[in-house]
Order: C-alpha cells, then structure tokens, then sequence
C-alpha cells in the first residue's frame, strides 16, 4: 500500500497550512504504475525523484518551487488521483481564508475522498466556514475540533447532519458546546464510536447519558475535567457501553476511593484507562479497578501520589497485559516494586516515570539492564 504524507499545501505551492495523507486501492484496473518503494525527504526532493519512484513517505513542509517545479507537483497530483482516503490537518494559526484556498484547490473528487479532518486549536475558523468546509467534505469519519472557541452549537449540529458518517469526534475545550447540540450529533451520526468530552463546561452528565443510551457502540471517552459528573451517573455510562474499552477519567478530582470501586464494576471491558491527578484514589481503589479490569493494556495514574509499591505489585499481578504504564508522579513506588510489576507484566513496552524520589538513576539502570526491550521515559511534567 503505497502512503502519501504531504506537509504543506501541495496544490498551492506547498503552503505551510496543510497535511495529507492518502492510501492506495490495494487492487484496481487504474491503480499507478508499479515503480521502486522509496522515502523522499525535503532535502532529498527533485523532480526526477517524483516522476520515477512509488513514494510512501514525502516531506513537503520546507518545499519551494526551485526545488520542485511544477512538473514534479503535476505528477503528484496525477499519482494522486489513484489514491484512497485524505487525512487533512490544518495548521493552528489558519484564518478561514486559509482554510477555504486550501479546499477550493482540491477537486471534488479529492474532496468526497477526505476521510480525516483535523482542525484542533484553529482559534480563527469561524462557524460558517465549517459548514461549508463540513458540505465539500460529506464523508469524512474522523473530526478532530479539539480547541475551536468559535464552534456554536448550530455549526455542529449543522456539520453532523452533513457528515453522518463520523466514527470518531473530539470536541474537547469547545465552551459553547450544549447539552442539546451533543445529542443532536449522537442522534445524527450512528456509527460513532469514539467521543471526546474533555473540559466542556457547559454538558451535563444528564445530555452524556442520553449519548450513552442513544450510541451504546461507544468505544472511547474521554472525560477529562468533568467534575460536574458523579459516580452514579459514570455508573449509568457503563451500563449502557457495555463496548467501551477506553475511558479517561483525568482530573476528575471528586472521585472518592468509594466511587472508584463502583465505577470499575461498570467498566469490565476496559484496555485503556487514565486516572491523571485523580488526587483520592487509594491502593485499595486502584487494586479494586485491576481486579474489575483485567483486559487493561495502558495505564496512567500521573500524581497519583498514594499509589505504593504494593499496589502496584497487585495492578501488574491482576492485569497482566499491560503494554504502557505512566507513574509520573507517584512517589511511594520503589525500584523492587517496578522490578516486580515488569516481571509480572512480558509484555510492558513503555514505563513513563519522573518525580519518582525514590527510583534513582543506578536504579533506573538496573531496571533496563533487566529488560533491555522496555522503552522508560523520564517525563520533567
């Protein structure tokens, strides 16, 4: 499968306002000449590199037209026209104005192909716009509007009455966001399985579970911030998700020991799970939570600061599959206790630490002495 990753505005001399990504048909009668596999960088970029070889990775960013003609842009875009799906990003200082040459320079046909938008932090991209961005695009699946002050609530009921067909929305920090309005789009868009709620002021747990009972094929949700939700209502999340297999409960700073309990017998089917500044959580929770679910493959219990070395001992014991494990934060863990809990866990790959007194560089040392495989960061945040 051949993989285009276009850094820049290609289309418009490779503008600095544009991401793209496009994936080849695996078998087609018009698919592209069958030419050497190859990675191109800016540096390396010239025409010939474009006309003679299959590409899979170029790097646009930096690119001006003394270093690629406009015969080596036209046969871009005519390799182009064999491609599958477009993941468009646009970058966060973009105006409407950005935004829209960026759209009107695709072809209608480019555009019922772009399947991924992401338009986080684009603070200056005003509601109608994204109207008209969402009609050019009707079939995108992944709408990332993480950060966009502007976005009102008749925009987004407005782009999910164009777009259908979304699997996946993020609309965290979006402080106009309605109760009302995230039903709409729940209402609207029947494939969604992936939602992100973060830092929305104004939703109430009451408009969540109306998502819950309306999209019970929800698979990931992402809470971050939601004190205004409590654990009876998280409790109601889960019986109607019974699919949900990723849940990020980060600064959630409520929760009792008690509410954690409860909430894990909800959450059974659970792979990821993030506990961030979750300040109440005791061992005696977080051990509760392993034990109800044991499917975990990524955790993260940052400043979780009465996390102790037995309790994570007993987490390792009770999900064996981890994969990820972020203790930034945690200060009671000792040496001997990750040395355990990696035995217990052959298939850990990423252990974040940081703040972590009492786990010293010789300790550290000995830890990837023990398991040369493990990838251990020290985060300073």
């Amino acid at each position: 499968m051949k993989n285009f990753k276009l850094y820049g505005l290609l289309i418009a001399a490779c503008l600095s306002t544009l991401t793209v990504a496009m994936d080849a048909p695996a078998n087609s009668e018009n698919a592209a000449p069958t030419l050497p596999v190859t990675t191109i960088t800016t540096r390396d970029l010239r025409d010939e590199n474009v006309l003679e070889t299959t590409v899979t990775m170029l790097a646009l960013k930096k690119c001006r037209s003394p270093i690629i003609s406009s015969n080596g842009r036209n046969a871009l875009l005519m390799v182009a026209q064999y491609m599958k799906p477009f993941k468009v990003k646009i970058q966060k200082e973009a105006t409407d104005r950005d935004l829209l040459t960026t759209i009107n320079s695709m072809s209608e046909d480019n555009l019922s192909r772009v399947s991924k938008l992401d338009l986080s932090w684009c603070k200056k991209i005003t509601p109608d716009t994204l109207i008209t961005v969402a009609t050019r695009c009707p079939n995108l699946t992944s709408l990332n509007l993480a950060c966009c002050p502007q976005l009102t609530p008749k925009a987004l009921i407005a782009v999910a009455t164009t777009c259908s067909n979304l699997t996946s929305l993020n609309l965290s920090d979006c402080p106009l966001l309605t109760p009302e309005a995230l039903i709409a789009v729940a209402t609207t868009c029947p494939n969604l399985t992936s939602l992100d709620l973060s830092d929305c002021p104004l939703l109430t747990p009451e408009a969540l579970i109306a998502v819950a009972k309306i999209r019970p094929n929800l698979r990931s949700l992402n809470l971050t911030g939601w004190t205004q939700i409590s654990a009876r209502d998280l409790m109601t999340v889960g019986e109607n998700c019974p699919n949900l297999t990723s849940l990020n409960l980060s600064f959630c700073k409520h929760f009792t020991p008690k509410d954690f309990v409860a909430i894990a017998t909800k959450f059974s089917n659970l792979t990821s799970l993030y506990l961030d500044c979750c300040y109440q959580i005791t061992p005696k929770a977080i051990i509760a939570v392993a034990e109800n679910c044991p499917n975990l493959t990524s955790l993260r219990l940052t400043n979780c600061n009465q996390i102790t070395p037995e309790a994570i001992i007993a987490v390792s014991t009770n999900c064996p599959n981890l994969r990820s494990l972020k203790l930034f934060g945690c200060t009671l863990i000792t040496p001997q206790a990750l040395i355990d809990a990696t035995d217990n866990c052959p298939n850990l790959t990423s252990l974040e630490l940081g703040n972590c007194s009492l786990v010293t560089s010789d300790w550290m040392e000995v830890l990837m002495t023990l398991r040369p495989t493990l990838k251990i960061t020290i985060s300073k945040i």
